[in-house]
């Protein structure tokens, strides 16, 4: 079927769209919004929808070819590789989150009286922001980045099968 990596990828995207709107009434999304200090979490979020639909395009080109050349297959694959950074991108800024989680948490030690009661309250409420951010930031990056790599997958899947296909031919 020429368009079977496209519809699964369209599958994939659709679910991923339908848990997206699910975590948006529930009220994930907000809260993401509202405790992560960093909004490293919102950046890999707006990252992972746009190289989401720059691999859909890039599997509905290649689909949309009856039989690419070379040089076509060769820029689809470069593409690829996109999709592989941008997924480790995702991870990384997740990782990257945690540290400046952590970060925000061990600063609010700074100046803190252990006398004044009202002192450690309010360091307690510093640290549990931080600990959301911290935590937040790795859940997106780590959700985000799977995600982008079963994309990219599906793609890669079809670039090879097109690649083995072209080797037959000149065999």
């Amino acid at each position: 079927m020429k368009y079977e990596s496209f519809l699964k990828w369209w599958l994939t995207f659709t679910l991923i769209v339908i848990g997206f709107v699910f975590c948006a009434y529930m009220g994930v999304i907000k809260n993401i919004y509202e405790k992560d200090a960093s909004y490293l979490s919102i950046a890999t979020i707006i990252i992972f929808a746009i190289v989401s639909v720059f691999i859909g395009n890039n599997i509905f080109l290649i689909c949309k070819k009856d039989k690419p050349s070379k040089e076509e297959l060769e820029s689809f694959s470069r593409k690829e590789e996109i999709g592989w950074f941008v997924s480790e991108l995702c991870l990384n800024l997740g990782m990257l989150g945690t540290i400046v989680g952590f970060v925000m948490m061990l600063s609010g030690f700074e100046g803190l009286e252990i006398s004044n009661q009202k002192s450690i309250q309010g360091l307690l409420s510093e640290l549990g922001k931080s600990m959301a951010t911290a935590l937040y930031t790795t859940l997106v990056g780590l959700i985000c980045g799977q995600l982008l790599k079963l994309q990219t997958f599906i793609l890669s899947l079809h670039i090879n099968r097109l690649e083995c296909d072209e080797n037959k031919k000149t065999l």
